[in-house]
């Protein structure tokens, strides 16, 4: 399989030139993370102890990110000698040092280099485990996309120009903004990023399993390689926030690692959301237990893992994260749904012609799912979203209660057995 995750990220690295904001990489142990070269967040208290921070070598970005300025987190370029990751370790230790003599807690000065999330990160998967595959279509064609008010927004790479049946241009939030570019363009039709189709095959998904009664809205806060910095995201939060401020349910099918802790623009920015929108969030695809990965880890969100199914009894997706910040589990293995219409590269002679429909596996599509069923029971029980949680929790089984094999899964769903649909099968 072609590795378009690290040809976008070693293009971007090598190439000043490409479309999109550049990005570093520290690979470790335990997989790494990628982040955006010298650029840095800091905590509002570690800032008010940093008056480096007026100098020279810092230009202040905060004002340019609508998101971040509602929270107290602050965001600067670097322009100095030091390595950014060695600077941005240099600065944390400074404000905790001082943190006691000022008052404040030291664990609330954090320093951090600006994150990279992404749905496939090139050194651990994120978002989809493997390269999409085309795949026939559902049954029943494509489904009718409901104009209610929306109960789960996808956040996400955008909605394509062109989708099976055409309704899905309807749920972005923005028709310009929010589209999947499909970048970039082939002499046979679009040539797809590495993570094209991402956004639309999820919100296909959450239509299925809700048979088309939640309203579903979509923003772009991933670019077609599958990219997206931290404040991307925080900030389309902030305009999910000034267009739909009471929404359900919010899928996050994305993510990053870290150095332990949560990144700290989004942390912020989902908790400045009431507790009745509840946030759900993919548990990452590095096969690794008890290794956090933001946000699904963050402790307000449901973190969920996948599985595939063997004869009928549920087993472990090798590529899940699992661990006990995990809530969750259900299917991940060969899901189907919508994409666009165009062409996946196999090796530079051949491709795959995509015609709408095709497989997809990773955590990614386990977390839609769940999604949608908290909006299902919303609709249908006509409550909110978080006794809609509450109620789903209840209802499932402990997962190694149903297989030792599951322990680090949280709980199970199958949706086969509440909803009757499968959703690997046509």
């Amino acid at each position: 399989m072609t590795d378009y995750w690290r040809e976008a990220r070693d293009a971007r690295t090598d190439d000043p030139n490409r479309p999109g904001f550049r990005i570093s990489h520290v690979e470790t142990d335990d997989g790494g993370f990628l982040f955006v070269p010298d650029e840095l967040l800091v905590s509002g208290a570690a800032a008010d102890l940093l008056p480096v921070l007026q100098g020279p070598e810092y230009i202040e970005l905060t004002d340019t990110s609508p998101g971040l300025s509602a929270t107290t987190v602050r965001w600067f370029s670097y322009g100095g000698p030091v390595p950014l990751l060695d600077h941005v370790a240099a600065l944390q230790a400074d404000a905790r040092g001082a943190a006691p003599a000022a008052g404040v807690d030291p664990d609330a000065c954090r320093v951090t280099p600006h994150y990279v999330m992404s749905g496939e990160p090139w050194i651990y998967k994120g978002g989809p485990f493997d390269q999409v595959r085309p795949a026939e279509p559902w049954s029943s064609g494509p489904l009718p996309v409901p104009l209610s008010a929306p109960h789960v927004a996808v956040l996400d790479t955008g909605i394509p120009i062109e989708t099976p049946g055409g309704g899905m241009a309807r749920l972005r939030v923005d028709p310009e903004e929010d589209v999947d570019r499909l970048w970039p363009p082939g002499q046979d039709g679009p040539s797809f990023g590495a993570e094209a189709g991402h956004g639309a095959f999820i919100a296909g998904l959450v239509n299925r399993m809700t048979s088309s009664q939640a309203g579903i809205v979509a923003l772009r806060v991933l670019d077609t390689d599958g990219y997206g910095t931290e404040v991307m995201v925080v900030d389309g939060l902030h305009r999910l926030r000034a267009a739909h401020p009471t929404i359900g349910v919010i899928n996050l099918s994305l993510g990053t690692r870290t150095d332990g802790l949560a990144p700290i623009g989004l942390t912020e920015a989902i908790e400045a959301w009431p507790t009745s929108t509840v946030f759900v969030a993919a548990a990452g695809n590095c096969g690794v237990t008890d290794l956090p990965y933001w946000p699904a880890a963050i402790g307000r969100v449901v973190a969920v893992a996948a599985i595939g199914w063997n004869g009928g009894s549920p087993e472990p997706a090798p590529f899940s994260n699992t661990g006990d910040w995990v809530d969750l589990c259900t299917d991940g293995v060969s899901v189907l749904s919508i994409h666009s219409f165009g062409r996946v590269p196999i090796d530079s002679a051949s491709f795959d012609l995509i015609e709408g429909w095709v497989r997809w596996s990773g955590t990614s599509f386990a977390a839609p799912i769940v999604a949608a069923e908290i909006a299902r029971r919303m609709v249908e029980r006509n409550i909110g979203a978080g006794a809609a949680l509450r109620s789903l929790l209840a209802d499932l089984p402990d997962a190694s209660a149903v297989s030792p094999a599951l322990r680090g899964f949280g709980r199970l769903y199958d949706p086969r057995q509440s909803v009757g649909i499968d959703p690997t099968s046509p």
